[in-house]
């Protein structure tokens, strides 16, 4: 069975072998496995990851070709499925030792290793430069994030470009840099540090991390679910009623792992009458494999994975992957704070509005302070998501859900503790929020905006339960 198995993830590979962008969550559809499931079987039998599964396979069959003398080098690179030839010759010498060329070149073939089934056992992984930046992965790993990002915001493809000519190669640790700051600081912040030298070794810190990570992303997706229903709601232009209020009310109030799994379930069929949405790119995230990932998700958070830390890491880390590639929208998008919203008439002039913008984008906490002179003015004291600053009609205003206490003070007149904070729950009557430490709830009750980001949230919930 482990061989027909193998056979068949083959044959599927083959299928789409000049498919440079035929990638690990294709390969999952296409046998109904969820990525890490589909991880766990693949490791047990070969102890390979998934991409390197697939990439073997490419190598094997361009092994074959070369021998064959079917086409140059570059040509059978670009036909097995591999973007970049440079790439292409350094992957075919890691695996077999010797240069492509040297298939064609040498004419004793007995002196050339021949092609490795794909269901041995991998060598021991060596140290390389993307190891110290993200070291349960090798590069490819970010390359599949970074090249989702790009789709969204093309102005990063510069960072793929390098003169294969003159033996350059992608810098790993760049392409993290920008992956991280195309991300909105909730989750910029988490990956910031799971790409740091603290997480570099598998332990269950490491593991901590990365479901942390998770966790803030699919909270941060399902704000953005809840404002679209919010803004259509609020709006009159939900075009039939769904029947889910009473049970989205419910799981938001409570908001624990399950319940965010079960949002992300309901939330795309809410919206899927809708004509027209603030972020288009939200009809197409529910999908079988999205669901059947989350789901293994949670089975695993009721697994012991002290015995296997390396196999628990990966499994955890194949879902953010796939959460964070369909979260690569957000490169597109401004996460931005209002703070305040000045009036400037001139005596003989139209009004117009100077905004006061911070940028919630930033790979730091120093979040960028921006003044923006407009005519028209966006909604202040709250955290808006823009397609760009200085269209001030078109933004999803995520508050409460997600909110930013920047240079705010408490009742008492003091400084309250910078940062960007998450909607948890809502218990006894109380919003309690998380900022940048997962472990630390907040109520924020002394903010001097409490009573608003309350009155925001309770007609919110009057919306959800109309639908």
């Amino acid at each position: 069975m482990d061989e027909r198995f193998i056979m068949k993830l083959q044959s599927v590979i083959e299928e789409h072998l000049e498919n440079e962008n035929f990638s690990v969550e294709d390969l999952a559809n296409q046998v109904a496995f969820s990525r890490s499931h589909l991880y766990r079987k693949i490791h047990s039998l070969t102890g390979l990851s998934i991409s390197l599964f697939i990439r073997n396979i490419r190598l094997e069959k361009a092994y074959l070709l070369l021998e064959q003398e079917v086409a140059t080098v570059s040509e059978i690179a670009f036909k097995v499925g591999f973007g970049s030839s440079t790439y292409f010759s350094k992957c075919f010498h890691e695996y077999y030792g010797h240069p492509p060329g040297d298939v064609r070149r040498n004419k004793n073939k007995t002196e050339i290793e021949a092609p490795r089934p794909s269901n041995l056992k991998a060598p021991p992984r060596q140290g390389n430069t993307i190891e110290t930046l993200h070291p349960s992965s090798d590069s490819p790993l970010i390359e599949e994030i970074f090249r989702a990002l790009v789709k969204h915001k093309p102005s990063l493809e510069k960072f793929l470009i390098v003169e294969e000519g003159e033996g350059e190669s992608l810098d790993q640790r760049l392409l993290a840099y920008q992956t991280i700051k195309c991300f909105p600081w909730p989750i910029g912040v988490e990956l910031r540090r799971l790409f740091s030298s603290d997480f570099n070794a598998i332990s269950g810190l490491r593991l901590q991390q990365i479901n942390k990570t998770l966790r803030k992303c699919l909270r941060f997706l399902s704000f953005l679910y809840i404002s679209e229903l919010v803004e259509q709601g609020k709006n009159k232009s939900l075009i039939s009623k769904t029947e889910m209020g009473e049970e989205i009310c419910l799981l938001l109030k409570r908001a624990e792992d399950k319940d965010l799994v079960s949002l992300l379930k309901l939330l795309p069929a809410s919206l899927k009458t809708q004509e027209k949405l603030f972020i288009p790119e939200l009809a197409f995230v529910q999908e079988n494999l999205w669901e059947l990932e989350l789901e293994a998700w949670l089975e695993s958070l009721k697994e012991s994975n002290a015995e296997n830390l390396n196999q628990a890491c990966e499994e955890a880390e194949q879902t953010l992957i796939l959460v964070l590639k369909k979260l690569s929208f957000l490169a597109r998008y401004r996460l931005v704070h209002v703070s305040a919203i000045k009036v400037e008439k001139p005596k003989f002039g139209e009004a117009r509005f100077q905004h006061h913008y911070h940028f919630l984008n930033a790979i730091d906490a120093d979040f960028k302070m921006h003044l923006e002179s407009l005519d028209d003015f966006a909604d202040s004291k709250a955290v808006l998501l823009m397609d760009s600053i200085k269209n001030t009609g078109e933004f999803l205003n995520l508050s409460p859900f997600i909110i930013d206490t920047y240079e705010e003070e408490g009742l008492d007149q003091q400084k309250i503790k910078r940062d960007v904070f998450l909607y948890h729950h809502h218990e006894k009557g109380l919003l309690h929020f998380e900022g940048s430490d997962l472990n630390q709830l907040e109520s924020l009750a002394e903010n001097i905006n409490y009573e608003h980001w309350e009155s925001s949230f309770i007609e919110s919930l009057k919306i959800l339960q109309r639908l």
